[in-house]
């Protein structure tokens, strides 16, 4: 019964992770990551510009890695 408990656990962590770095792609949200990201203290536009891609595609890349 332990098997599927902890495979639930990954399913649902992947989903997570899926879910936040398709969230973190979308145009429409862009532009609330970056203040979030500059509230962080990054001073670089072009830093919090690039951030918030590299942040979603690594979430991607998580989620996917999960599944594997």
């Amino acid at each position: 019964m332990l098997p599927v408990f902890s495979d639930l656990a990954a399913l649902f962590i992947c989903w997570l992770m899926l879910d936040a770095g398709r969230h973190k792609l979308r145009p429409r949200y862009r532009l609330y990551y970056r203040e979030l990201i500059a509230g962080y203290g990054l001073r670089s536009e072009a830093l919090i510009r690039g951030a918030v891609p590299v942040l979603g595609a690594g979430a991607l890349l998580l989620g996917y890695a999960l599944l594997m």
